[in-house]
């Protein structure tokens, strides 16, 4: 998922015609559920956050974990301002602490914005954890406003 949030961050003043080089979090926020709600019923599932996770998967050994290195490396390919940032989520999402993500760890992250606790992540839970996510963390990096 993140892979496909720091990629949205990176492409959405271009995707929105602005001249800026930075955009609100707030805006962003807004864009990225429908981004990760794959077949549009409302919420986001835990399959489809594990599958945007694996996008970062080294795709020459891919084992359905992700170490920081490969996390980070994923980010800055998209753009070298995300390296401080991607670290920073690699340490939100690393739950247990263990230092790589596998399926315990996404399912964790997804109970984390998942605030009803009813096992369905909605556009406001996402909105809302997300929203203070990104302004928590913001400083990381310039692509913010």
């Amino acid at each position: 998922m993140l892979y496909l949030v720091l990629a949205l961050i990176a492409l959405l003043p271009a995707c929105l015609g602005q001249e800026s080089n930075c955009e609100s979090v707030d805006v962003l926020v807004k864009s990225m559920f429908g981004v990760y709600d794959k077949n549009s019923d409302g919420e986001m599932q835990l399959q489809e956050l594990k599958d945007s996770f694996l996008l970062c998967d080294d795709a020459d050994t891919p084992d359905g974990i992700l170490t920081r290195t490969e996390y980070v490396n994923c980010q800055v390919s998209q753009s070298s301002e995300l390296e401080a940032l991607a670290n920073v989520l690699y340490s939100v999402y690393d739950v247990n602490n263990n230092t790589r993500l596998d399926t315990d760890e996404y399912s964790g992250f997804y109970r984390q914005m998942d605030t009803i606790s009813d096992g369905n992540l909605t556009q406001p839970e996402f909105t809302t954890y997300w929203t203070d996510l990104l302004n928590r963390t913001k400083h990381h990096t310039t692509i913010f406003c």
